[in-house]
């Protein structure tokens, strides 16, 4: 992936670290804007149907506010995510992401019920790192974006530009 990067023109190498041991060398992401935006595209297509994705139902509207999804291996997306975000979307669709099928606790807890058009979304995780400073329970600010502008709601656009402006454009305007 990273010669791709590479080959794309979003990863410059900039030479050996000072001290460092073997083929370790500095980079630098160059791009970023141009990069998310080709993730956020190319998502919902190639990545998004290879996470096993889920439906349920909720007995109770509103059941997942509050919850500590990273107690039950969860991590919380899209447009219940952007509501935490940014306080400015109503949810119609809860989507979360399990760590290694761990959703079968939150399912008797909170009463889901499979149901193939229900508002409750469960996919895998397909990332490997911690969740972000003051983000635990949640998915990275990049899949709330992805996730939003994939359904293609004006409502959820909105979110997502906000999501965009507050969690992923550089001050300089450069991404």
């Amino acid at each position: 992936m990273l010669r791709d990067l590479k080959k794309m023109g979003h990863v410059v190498e900039l030479g050996r670290r000072p001290g460092a041991r073997g083929r370790a060398r500095t980079r630098r992401l160059e791009r970023r804007g141009a990069l998310i935006d080709l993730w956020t595209q190319a998502y919902p297509g190639q990545l998004r149907p290879g996470l096993a994705p889920r439906r349920f139902r909720a007995a109770k509207p509103g059941w997942w506010r509050g919850v500590d999804f990273a107690r039950y291996g969860l991590a919380l997306g899209g447009e219940a995510a952007a509501e935490r975000l940014t306080r400015h979307l109503k949810p119609e669709t809860v989507t979360l992401y399990a760590v290694g099928g761990a959703e079968r606790p939150v399912h008797q807890d909170h009463m889901l019920l499979q149901d193939p058009g229900g508002e409750v979304e469960i996919l895998d995780a397909f990332w490997n790192f911690p969740a972000g400073a003051g983000l635990e329970g949640m998915v990275p600010p990049l899949l709330v974006y992805a996730d939003l502008v994939a359904t293609g709601d004006d409502r959820c656009l909105e979110a997502a530009k906000l999501v965009h402006e507050r969690y992923l454009a550089r001050p300089d305007g450069q991404g």
